[in-house]
């Protein structure tokens, strides 16, 4: 084993190790400077391998976002538009709706207005009848003849005019 008298002889000493080979025939000698060397750069290659891994990576996870918010300012907008668009139809089917109510209310009015006409009418007839029945029951109940005439000749004058 090799012992160091200062530091600047460590420093400036030429590292070795020894490697034992699996067969057990002899044994190989191999600088330490020289292995750190190529580990160093075996991990400066999977640095800038890994780097580029990774900002290949960041532009995908950008695209990624990009594309959420994309499709979440769409499907907003198409929120907007369906809510736009059936807020309008329901506003059309209100003022429809309205119309056709006051259409029917009309309508009603003056159908109702013809049939109360016709049912005044159709009361008026019903009690001239009903007074002209009174009166021809009471004519039967006469027993004078002229009487019976009399009321015979009202009820003839007036009953045709109903019929």
């Amino acid at each position: 084993m090799h012992h160091f008298q200062n530091a600047s002889e460590h420093q400036q000493f030429d590292f070795r190790y020894y490697l034992t080979l699996s067969n057990g025939e002899g044994i190989a000698e191999a600088s330490i400077g020289k292995a750190v060397l190529t580990m160093k750069n075996k991990l400066q290659e999977d640095s800038s391998l890994l780097e580029l891994k990774l900002n290949d990576i960041k532009a995908l996870e950008n695209q990624q976002q990009q594309m959420i918010s994309d499709l979440q300012n769409k499907s907003l907008s198409l929120e907007q538009h369906i809510t736009s668009e059936f807020a309008k139809l329901h506003r059309l089917l209100q003022d429809k709706e309205q119309s056709l109510i006051e259409q029917l209310k009309k309508e009603a009015a003056g159908s109702l207005g013809k049939m109360e006409e016709n049912l005044k009418d159709i009361k008026a007839k019903h009690s001239i009848i009903q007074d002209h029945l009174t009166y021809i029951h009471l004519a039967l109940q006469l027993e004078n003849p002229v009487n019976i005439l009399r009321v015979s000749y009202i009820l003839a004058v007036h009953v045709p005019l109903l019929f």
